[in-house]
């Protein structure tokens, strides 16, 4: 999948986060929505990878591929991303919802929301986390598209 998305200086370095997500999913453990809309935790399957770092590893991947340029911590500009939903309903379909900020000195250069819906293919667990992985991917690159061409 292409990328499209403005180019940072080569003087600029972004850096990505923080990242702030909602208390009840970021856990070790995958958590699904049951129909009664309580939260359920699925005690024998667990991220690889802590989450919140599996998500800003995603975003500094697509943002280094659609720049050129590696995101690196406490560097000029920041990208601070919040997500307000991140919610496995059942085996249907999984929701995203968040807000990112492009920040530098202090200042507010854009922010965005973006939402997404992704539905999963299977009723499994292996396709569940997957479309995690598509949420975030989709996140990542709406970021990276809308980053401005000058900072």
């Amino acid at each position: 999948m292409t990328v499209r998305g403005a180019a940072l200086p080569q003087a600029c370095r972004l850096a990505v986060g923080p990242l702030q997500i909602p208390a009840c999913i970021d856990r070790a453990e995958l958590v699904q929505v049951a129909p009664d809309q309580s939260l359920q935790v699925l005690d024998e399957h667990a991220w690889q990878q802590p989450l919140r770092l599996q998500i800003l590893q995603t975003i500094d991947q697509v943002l280094a591929r659609a720049s050129g340029l590696p995101a690196v911590a406490l560097q000029d500009v920041q990208l601070p991303v919040e997500i307000q939903r991140l919610e496995a309903h059942g085996f249907q379909h999984v929701m995203l919802d968040a807000v990112w900020f492009l920040r530098k000195g202090g200042r507010d250069l854009a922010a965005r929301r973006f939402s997404v819906t992704e539905p999963l293919g299977e009723a499994s667990v292996d396709e569940l986390a997957r479309a995690h992985g598509r949420a975030v991917q989709a996140l990542a690159e709406d970021i990276a598209a809308g980053l401005p061409h000058h900072l």
